[in-house]
């Protein structure tokens, strides 16, 4: 991991939404500066802008929450333009302690998130390699494309639709179907001419219940390895951390966080159903915790936990599954 080695004394959290970027500035002194801006390419340079007109003989340490998507083109910019930069786990920044107002706005989110940067000096992110980005582009936009086409096909068993709706969402249908297909090639094909892509995703598929699509799914979506300290690390980047819920003697059901990407963790539910079937090391965990009392959707997402975290030592020490070695996937780097 990437560590900053310059003495920081300008601070900016951001706070990252769909279609906007709540900055909050810190110095080492004075009030902190607050400025919104537009989550678009624009936006991003009147950031960075602002932030070095505000500090021009300062080094600045940019950090923002892992949101998926919506913070990925910021931190790139970022990142490009040589800017320290780094994307932190929400649930790590919610749990850190105070840091500024006790309203839930998008302004006091920003203030505890440049707090937070100034306090702990989290590890700087590093981008994932062109290939995986274009990799993850592309699964991402068949995902897309498989919404619109259970939309669609829902659409289609709708009483009430005249002949020339029917033929034109059975058009769509087809042309949805014709576009997935290209798109599966175009996957295999980007897989196949990069090596690296390929032998990573063969060691995936050596974990039992992975197969090819579940393979593919973690080689786009996992991010680099590099940017967390553990297994533990990265299930709670994908909000699958468990969560007790207690207030005095009143202790409640044990969930999951569900902070940070959520893309992934919608995805895991069929593969983990797989790896409970084939994977003697999350077979064993969901049977014990059933036995333990557990219900199945809880033992289940302790399995998705699991099959995240065994992905993560593939990933990490690039050796094949070894049902042997049941603690190596969750070894602090």
């Amino acid at each position: 991991m990437l560590q900053i080695n310059t003495p920081v004394n300008t601070w900016i959290g951001i706070d990252i939404s769909k279609d906007k970027l709540d900055a909050c500035l810190l110095r080492t002194s004075g009030k902190p500066l607050h400025k919104v801006f537009d989550n678009t390419a624009d936006g991003h340079h009147r950031l960075i802008d602002w932030a070095v007109s505000q500090s021009r003989h300062g080094v600045r340490h940019f950090c923002m929450e892992s949101t998926g998507r919506y913070g990925l083109a910021l931190a790139h910019q970022l990142s490009e333009a040589s800017e320290y930069v780094s994307v932190v786990n929400p649930a790590t920044i919610k749990y850190s302690g105070p840091g500024g107002s006790a309203n839930k706005t998008d302004k006091a989110d920003a203030l505890k998130i440049a707090h937070f940067a100034r306090k702990e000096s989290p590890n700087l992110w590093e981008p994932s390699s062109p290939e995986i980005a274009e990799l993850s582009s592309l699964v991402r936009h068949k995902s897309d494309l498989d919404q619109d086409l259970r939309r669609q096909l829902n659409r289609l068993q709708e009483p009430g639709h005249g002949s020339v709706v029917k033929t034109s969402i059975e058009t769509l249908v087809s042309q949805i179907r014709e576009r997935i297909v290209m798109i599966d090639a175009e996957i295999e094909k980007h897989i196949n001419d990069h090596p690296d892509l390929k032998e990573t995703k063969d060691l995936l598929e050596t974990i039992p219940g992975v197969g090819s699509e579940t393979s593919t799914l973690f080689l786009a979506e996992i991010p680099n390895p590099k940017n967390f300290d553990s297994a533990q690390a990265l299930a709670a980047f994908f909000g699958l951390s468990p969560r007790e819920r207690q207030s005095g003697k009143w202790r409640g059901k044990t969930t999951i966080s569900k902070t940070g990407s959520s893309f992934v963790r919608s995805r895991l539910y069929m593969p983990a159903m797989s790896a409970v079937r084939y994977n003697p090391r999350i077979k064993a965990l969901y049977e014990r915790l059933l036995a333990a009392g557990k219900c199945k959707m809880s033992s289940l997402i302790a399995a998705m936990r699991k099959l995240v975290m065994i992905a993560y030592g593939i990933l990490k020490h690039r050796r094949p599954f070894d049902a042997n070695h049941g603690d190596r996937d969750a070894v602090v780097a």
